[in-house]
């Protein structure tokens, strides 16, 4: 016989899940958003993604990455406003689940990277490419 599933158990097991991925990345979340202070504003969990491991997405109030470029077009300046961005993890992505088991410094480091790596899938400029390319390198060297 099929199993009919209602709308409420559906929402009821997504909601079960969240809590679930809520409690067992707490302590990567705790880390990533201590060590990116600096570069973001909040470090959570994503239900958007599928493929990516992490994304920038702007805040409620926040101009996005495009609005901020455009701005600083206008006004001619590298050092216009620029608004602390929120990165959105994929609990679900092999990697963010692998960072699970490393020590918080390579979590740091790994945390980086997926900032780097967000930035520059929204077209955005690394503040620091020689950084980003010693991390890459290093991690090719060791898999």
């Amino acid at each position: 016989a099929d199993q009919v599933i209602t709308f409420d158990e559906a929402t009821s097991a997504v909601e079960e899940e969240k809590t679930t991925f809520a409690e067992k990345y707490k302590p990567l979340l705790e880390v990533l958003k201590n060590h990116l202070a600096e570069d973001v504003k909040e470090v959570k969990l994503s239900d958007r993604l599928t493929d990516s491991p992490a994304c920038l997405v702007s805040g409620k109030s926040d101009p996005s990455a495009h609005m901020e470029r455009i701005m600083s077009q206008i006004s001619r300046s590298e050092t216009g406003y620029k608004a602390k961005r929120i990165l959105e993890l994929n609990p679900k992505h092999p990697v963010i689940e692998r960072m699970l088991s490393l020590d918080d410094a390579t979590q740091k480091r790994w945390g980086e990277i997926l900032f780097f790596q967000s930035l520059i899938n929204e077209g955005g400029n690394l503040p620091d490419p020689m950084k980003f390319s010693k991390y890459i390198t290093e991690l090719m060297a060791h898999n």
